[in-house]
């Protein structure tokens, strides 16, 4: 593949759909219309609210029967490329939001998938508990579990597909299925559970799903390290994650670009105007007593033209809810801390010089554009780049909060494609699941 093209990479589920509106006004139990497009709204689509897990799989089955798509969330404009593919039903779960089996002890949890994450861990606080997960407090576990991303919080606690230990989910002929479980270690042959989680909900929608928590931290202090060369700071993110600190976040960002966020309170505005262009966060949780050793070592850190402050709670969460939100459109990009310094150091400067985030841990990267053409352009770019390089590499495009394509660049793309479509057509047979992203 080369740019970003849904359209074309999509032809193949082009059939339209006649009959969806219909089987969706009759009665269905668990499940109802909530709203609808208006002719010439950008797009045919139907919202359903789900309150069962019946009415899911009647949902999915209608659907797949009339080629239509289904989408997860609240219903929106389709992009302007989509809008005469196919009928699409966008899916509400969030009425099946309740708690179903919690082991205190045990640190496990079973919930339906339309919880929010501040219902979870507000439900999870008389216990010491939480759900370690950094995104906006209305995203729904499905919305989370879709999506993959588990947030600054993936360098201490790992990134969603370590935190979900199964699902009971609908695959797109509205079958119910089940992966995984309660239990921490309960997989023999291949973890289907973490197939799902990241997948777009291309392959089956989780209704149901099993967590790992963690205990809720006594305290917690945050320090940023700020400098003009953000290779400086991954090689000291690089010197932190060698030694060792326990650290719950270490993120590479872009400071301008955060500087410019409307959701700034004035006093944290204030602070980030003394720090540099660029920043690494890092954040450390555990008793107090294990901070009191550790926050002087993690200061004591230096690189050429760097420094540090410490923040105040207030401040580092704001920060952190700023770099949780999801912005489109969006390169992600796979790379070891090595990998990264060479784009910052050769690639990043040549493309004009898009606001990043960096997990080093993870190795997860964010490039973003301020438009559609812009993100087309970067990706370019990128991809220009990684061939002269001989670099492969994994570079998922985010066009819009709908679409989403993955293009592997420098490897066996004939054998990766034929892995993927035997996957789709074990889980999802008509295509319904998200035709909008492509994996």
């Amino acid at each position: 593949m080369c740019g970003v093209n849904f359209q074309q990479a999509n032809n193949r589920m082009q059939s339209g759909s006649v009959g969806l509106s219909q089987k969706l006004s009759r009665p269905i139990d668990g499940a109802s219309v909530v709203a609808a497009s208006a002719p010439g709204s950008g797009g045919k689509w139907t919202q359903m609210a789900i309150s069962h897990v019946d009415g899911l799989a009647s949902v999915v089955r209608a659907a797949a029967a009339s080629q239509a798509g289904v989408l997860t969330g609240v219903g929106r404009a389709i992009p302007a490329s989509r809008v005469n593919e196919r009928e699409f039903v966008f899916i509400d779960v969030t009425p099946m939001n309740g708690v179903l089996h919690h082991e205190p002890q045990d640190q496990v949890i079973s919930v339906q998938t339309g919880i929010t994450l501040h219902e979870l861990n507000r439900y999870l606080a008389p216990f010491g508990q939480w759900f370690p997960v950094d995104a906006q407090r209305d995203t729904t576990l499905l919305e989370l579990i879709n999506r993959g991303d588990g947030g600054t919080l993936e360098h201490g606690f790992g990134a969603v597909r370590d935190l979900v230990l199964g699902l009971d989910s609908v695959t797109g002929s509205g079958a119910l299925i089940k992966s995984g479980g309660i239990v921490v270690k309960n997989v023999t042959g291949y973890d289907t559970t973490k197939l799902f989680v990241g997948s777009h909900g291309t392959l089956a929608l989780p209704y149901a799903a099993h967590l790992r928590l963690y205990a809720r931290p006594e305290k917690s202090a945050a320090i940023v390290f700020h400098g003009a060369k953000p290779e400086e700071l991954l090689l000291l993110a690089s010197d932190l994650i060698g030694a060792d600190l326990s650290l719950a976040c270490c993120e590479l960002f872009d400071l301008s670009d955060m500087k410019l966020s409307p959701q700034l309170p004035e006093s944290t505005l204030r602070i980030l105007q003394r720090f540099n262009e660029y920043g690494l966060l890092v954040r450390i949780s555990g008793h107090d007593d294990l901070l009191k050793e550790i926050v002087p070592q993690i200061r004591n850190f230096k690189r050429d033209g760097t420094s540090n402050a410490e923040l105040s709670l207030d401040d580092a969460e704001t920060m952190i809810r700023i770099l949780s939100c999801q912005r489109y459109p969006a390169l992600e990009v796979s790379a070891s801390i090595s990998e990264m310094n060479n784009l910052l150091s050769d690639w990043l400067i040549n493309s004009g010089s898009p606001p990043f985030q960096y997990r080093p841990s993870t190795g997860r990267a964010f490039f973003y554009a301020k438009d559609l053409s812009t993100l087309i352009e970067l990706n370019e770019l990128l991809r220009s780049f990684l061939v002269r390089k001989g670099a492969p590499k994994t570079v998922a495009v985010a066009a819009t909060d709908l679409e989403y394509e993955i293009e592997y660049l420098g490897s066996d793309i004939k054998k990766l494609t034929e892995i993927k479509a035997s996957i789709k057509e074990r889980f999802d047979p008509s295509g319904c699941l998200n035709p909008l992203a492509i994996l």
